[in-house]
């Protein structure tokens, strides 16, 4: 028969039925055809007219007796979910379009993103990495005895106060060892 559904088909109708509050239901299925992806929505009767047509066979038309027969399609009662409407579309469609999908919104955050993480890399390196490299370097010029070189203090950050930490701390070793020197000459 044209119109009956097929087992597949039956199964979605008894999910329908079984869970009256599911409302659509979609995956994919394997055909003959190849793979498709679908979307079922339940479908109830929800009119009187509709049960005079297919409550008995003895009180539908003629034509559709002569249609379908006289085995399906009857004993049906109001609210009842009786089929459900199947659309479908071949699965690399969706999977294509997925991909589409999927490419422009990685070209959309990289257009963005790409630009801002170099302008932050750029500014991270300019206010913290460099300023704490030529740290440093004087650190280690002072360690070798370089009293006359001085951290560079040109913000007012957290930068600058380690700065200015590292003048007094070169400060008091300049001290410690001037009264070093003057107790070993004595």
């Amino acid at each position: 028969m044209r119109d009956k559904a097929d087992a597949f088909e039956a199964s979605l109708v008894e999910r329908f039925q079984g869970d009256p509050k599911l409302k659509e239901l979609s995956g994919f299925r394997d055909l003959p055809g190849g793979r498709i992806f679908y979307t079922a929505r339940p479908l109830a009767v929800t009119k009187e007219s509709c049960l005079e047509c297919h409550s008995t066979p003895d009180v539908a038309p003629k034509s559709l007796i002569a249609t379908y027969g006289p085995d399906n399609g009857f004993g049906w009662k109001l609210n009842e979910i009786i089929a459900a409407q199947i659309v479908s579309v071949p699965a690399e469609e969706v999977l294509g379009n997925a991909r589409r999908l999927l490419t422009l919104i990685m070209g959309i955050v990289l257009a963005v993103f790409l630009p801002l993480i170099l302008v932050l890399n750029y500014l991270l390196r300019r206010s913290v990495i460099r300023p704490l490299r030529q740290m440093a370097r004087t650190a280690e010029a002072v360690s070798m005895g370089q009293m006359d070189a001085d951290f560079e203090q040109k913000s007012q950050d957290e930068i600058d106060s380690l700065a200015g930490a590292f003048n007094r701390m070169k400060s008091s070793l300049q001290i410690s060892m001037n009264l070093l020197n003057q107790r070993k000459d004595m």
